[in-house]
C-alpha cells in the first residue's frame, strides 16, 4: 500500500484542524496537478462551502472539485 500524496495529507489535516464534526465524513483525493476532489456528506451547504474553502487555501492546490452531498438528516 502506498502512502497518500503529501497534498492529500495537507488537505485532510486542515479539514481536521477546523474541528467541525461534519467535515470528518469528507474524503479527499488529489492528483499530481494539484486538483483536489472532495466527496462525502454534510448537513448544510455552509459545511460544504467551508470544506471547499479550506481545501482551496492549502498551498499547492490548483483547483477543488466539490462532490459533497448535502444530507439534512445525516
Amino acid at each position: 500500500m502506498s502512502l497518500p500524496p503529501p497534498l492529500t495529507t495537507k488537505v485532510k489535516s486542515e479539514l481536521a484542524a477546523a474541528k467541525l464534526s461534519s467535515l470528518v465524513h469528507i474524503k479527499v483525493k488529489t492528483n499530481g496537478a494539484g486538483v483536489v476532489t472532495l466527496r462525502g456528506t454534510v448537513k448544510t451547504q455552509e459545511a460544504a462551502d467551508k470544506a471547499v474553502s479550506i481545501a482551496q487555501a492549502v498551498s499547492g492546490v490548483t483547483s477543488v472539485e466539490n462532490n459533497i452531498k448535502i444530507v439534512a438528516g445525516k
